[in-house]
């Protein structure tokens, strides 16, 4: 029976010293493999990033009417008034971030913000109110420039009310997000 009780004691003692040293020599220190290169690649392989969305209902007016020497011609004014939805989105172009790794902080050189894409939803559109004169007809030309102008009204709204101050809140706090899934380690990021 004392034989027993030692071997037990024994056993303890070699899984204890086991276990012990097991996690004293087990612990890695981690190394941070976090560089500027990997940083600047995966930025790259999202491209675009959307960080803001300004969602809108506009309404826009179209009047044409034949000139004579800066004379109105009467009877030539054709003019249509449409309303219409539109999505206008803002972010980065991640292909020009630069990014430089120094010890656990993360510098990152961000472009400035840019409308990445504004579409018009066609299937709104609703004509409210329409005059058309049999001298002066719209050509689809007419339509182009005026969804043309249209669009850049509705941008410059858009940044008037915060659009690319909003992004860009936005899309720092995103970039912290990847950048903390890229590292073993806690990283300080800090925005140029």
């Amino acid at each position: 029976m004392k034989n027993k009780i030692i071997l037990l004691l024994c056993a303890l003692v070699v899984a204890l010293g086991c276990f012990i040293g097991g996690a004293y020599f087990g612990e890695k220190k981690v190394e941070n493999t976090l560089d500027s290169a990997t940083i600047e690649a995966s930025m790259a392989e999202i491209q675009e990033l959307a960080t803001m969305e300004y969602a809108y209902t506009n309404m826009g007016k179209f009047e044409s009417t034949k000139e004579i020497n800066g004379i109105k011609i009467p009877f030539t004014t054709s003019k249509i008034i449409i309303t219409y939805d539109g999505v206008i989105k803002a972010g980065y172009d991640l292909s020009k971030v630069k990014a430089a790794v120094n010890g656990n902080e993360v510098i990152i050189t961000l472009p400035k913000v840019e409308v990445l894409s504004h579409t018009i939803d066609y299937d709104s559109l609703q004509i409210m109110d329409e005059k058309y004169s049999i001298f002066n007809q719209f050509e689809v030309t007419d339509y182009n420039g005026f969804y043309a102008e249209q669009s850049k009204l509705m941008e410059e709204k858009a940044i008037n009310k915060g659009l690319f101050e909003k992004a860009e809140a936005n899309g720092k706090v995103m970039i912290e997000s990847l950048i903390a899934g890229l590292s073993n380690q806690e990283m300080t990021v800090i925005f140029k």
